[in-house]
């Protein structure tokens, strides 16, 4: 991880963005098409950590304020 005080899904997105910058450096199709693998897959374990952080965040809303 890089930042103790980025999210989860920042750091993620870090490590995307690390991934397209070493595809954009490669001359080999394969090496390339990898990179951008990687990238792709980070982004998805971004977005999945927003959708937990999204409930983890009405979970604690809704314990925090009880509805009367």
């Amino acid at each position: 991880m890089h930042d103790g005080l980025m999210s989860e899904s920042n750091n993620n997105r870090v490590e995307a963005e690390e991934c397209l910058r070493k595809a954009n450096s490669c001359d080999d199709d394969q090496d390339r098409s990898a990179w951008r693998f990687l990238a792709e897959s980070w982004l998805l374990l971004a977005a999945l950590n927003d959708i937990v952080e999204s409930r983890k965040s009405i979970e604690v809303n809704s314990e925090a304020a009880p509805i009367h």
